[in-house]
């Protein structure tokens, strides 16, 4: 029945293993035809941002397609394109630091920040400051990472990113957990957990978890350190991520091996030395093997137990893991005391201090690599920053003549036509003035000659005598002779001192004696 059941889990896993590599054969001709479509397009700011996501891409599915992001930058170099070229130097950092490659994501890392300005891109740079902390914290530089996250702590005041803020904070934490300032990290990682519990950024929240677990297991407060270990494996469960158990599982190893429970501690180890080595994280590897080993020796299984713990130490020194060289060495040195082995723990000793020496001695080469790098980084990168300058302003310079062409052509479109409208305006004021003048001329013309007419046809009679025979009154008479004379109502009004409304009763009365209705038909009729 065994023999069924594991032949099945075997099956099993041999197919998820087949279905897991097609899906990622799949993506990768996804992520090439993307590639292959881009690469052809003129370079501008759209197409390296398209290879840059292409290239995030191609880092989540592996294998990660560095050439997509050489491609990017070279792109973002011929354009001018500043900010396209701090991500893809800052993706290409972190794709070198996922692959353990500490020093070279360090190099990248620091190129994308001399291009992505703190005033312009505060987003970028506190994730690529981020990133660089972390990559220094796994090469053992505690001061510049302390420093990286210092400075995202300052920016994240400015632009308020709450999972930027986090993750510098359990950086800080972690870096008081390996210099042993055990109850500073516990600060740092409540922080932290506040945020993303605050957020339901649940990811966040079960690292820190783990985080605060560890220190209390330095602590030696074991009950503290299961509660928050175990809320951390809930966590990552309840976000079907079971495979990000390893961490958690080892502390509890931990735990168990510190309590002198071996044979518990080995179950936990086992399981996460299994989750580590499918995800390649060595560095996490090493310290479960050496611990594992431990646990063996302690078990009476000398040999297995040196063969595990050589094997944490050798992936410890290909990863640069300081912390897990030293715990290696210290395991062999405490298992050799108390079981009395002197001579042993003596020779293991002096190994250990070659070690040390060895670990002293590669981090001046690291220093002298890293300032080497940064002078080689600076030389090239002043290159590349002064053509990137002159290329964005003879840009600027372009849009400039541009804008200001542009700007002239409205102001003396928008004069010419105000000019215009002004000559129009006066023109037809002009005309309407003269035509005016030539109408009030001509009704006056023409009131003139009815009157010499009128009174060239009444035989030499009195102009008050002819209208005595229509029964008008004298003011009636005055009236009408400025009527005659063309005069409007309003001047009638001031010519004989009385009101308009008096005036347009006497032209009613007028009208009605000599039985006419307008001024027209009365002249006519005064004329025969």
């Amino acid at each position: 029945m065994n023999y069924l059941k594991r032949g099945l889990a075997l099956v099993l896993l041999i197919t998820n293993f087949a279905i897991v590599s097609q899906n990622q054969k799949k993506n990768n001709n996804d992520i090439n035809s993307a590639y292959l479509e881009v690469i052809k397009k003129e370079d501008s700011e759209e197409k390296v941002d398209k290879l840059i996501d292409l290239f995030i891409t191609s880092i989540k599915n592996r294998p990660i397609q560095y050439n997509i992001a050489e491609s990017a930058i070279k792109s973002a170099i011929d354009i001018g394109y500043q900010k396209g070229l701090g991500r893809a130097y800052f993706r290409k950092g972190v794709a070198l630091r996922y692959q353990q490659k500490y020093d070279e994501a360090i190099r990248y890392h620091k190129q994308a920040l001399s291009y992505l300005d703190e005033n312009k891109y505060p987003k970028y740079r506190m994730r690529c400051l981020n990133s660089l902390g972390s990559a220094y914290r796994k090469m053992n530089f505690e001061k510049e990472a302390i420093s990286c996250y210092y400075k995202v702590l300052q920016l994240e005041r400015i632009d308020n990113n709450t999972k930027t803020r986090t993750i510098a904070l359990n950086g800080m934490g972690n870096i008081f957990l390996e210099t042993k300032q055990y109850k500073k990290a516990i600060i740092y990682f409540e922080d932290a957990l506040k945020i993303d519990l605050s957020t339901q950024y649940l990811k966040g929240a079960e690292y820190e978890y783990a985080n605060i677990g560890e220190a209390y297991i330095y602590l030696n407060d074991f009950d503290k350190a299961r509660v928050a270990i175990n809320k951390s494996i809930e966590l990552a469960k309840q976000n079907k991520r079971p495979h990000k158990i390893g961490p958690p599982l080892s502390l509890l190893g931990l735990i168990c091996q510190k309590q002198g429970n071996y044979k518990k501690s080995c179950e936990y180890y086992d399981k996460a030395v299994e989750l580590f080595k499918k995800d390649n994280n060595f560095r996490y590897l090493s310290g479960a093997l050496i611990n594992l080993g431990t646990n063996y020796m302690y078990l009476g299984d000398t040999q297995k137990g040196l063969n595990l713990i050589s094997q944490g130490i050798s992936y410890a020194k290909k990863v640069r893991s300081r912390e897990n060289i030293l715990l290696g060495n210290n395991k062999l040195i405490d298992f050799y005391n108390k079981k009395g082995d002197y001579k042993k723990a003596f020779t293991t000793q002096q190994n250990f201090i070659k070690v040390k020496d060895s670990i002293l001695n590669s981090s001046s080469i690291n220093s002298i690599i890293k300032y080497e790098a940064t002078y080689q980084t600076e030389e090239k990168e002043l290159k590349i920053q002064k053509l990137v300058k002159e290329k964005q302003f003879q840009q600027e310079e372009k849009e400039k003549a541009e804008k200001k062409l542009i700007l002239t052509l409205v102001i003396g479109a928008i004069l010419t036509l105000l000019i215009i409208s002004l000559f129009y305006l006066y023109y037809k004021n002009s005309e309407l003035k003269i035509e005016n003048m030539r109408s009030q001329l001509k009704e006056r013309i023409q009131d003139l000659e009815n009157l010499e007419r009128i009174e060239n046809k009444q035989n030499g009679k009195s102009f008050e005598e002819r209208m005595t025979a229509y029964d008008l009154s004298k003011r009636e008479i005055e009236v009408l002779e400025l009527m005659l004379e063309g005069k409007k109502n309003q001047e009638i009004s001031d010519t004989l001192y009385i009101t308009i409304n008096t005036v347009k009763t006497h032209i009613r009365k007028i009208y009605a004696k000599l039985d006419t209705k307008n001024r027209t038909e009365l002249i006519s009729k005064i004329e025969k």
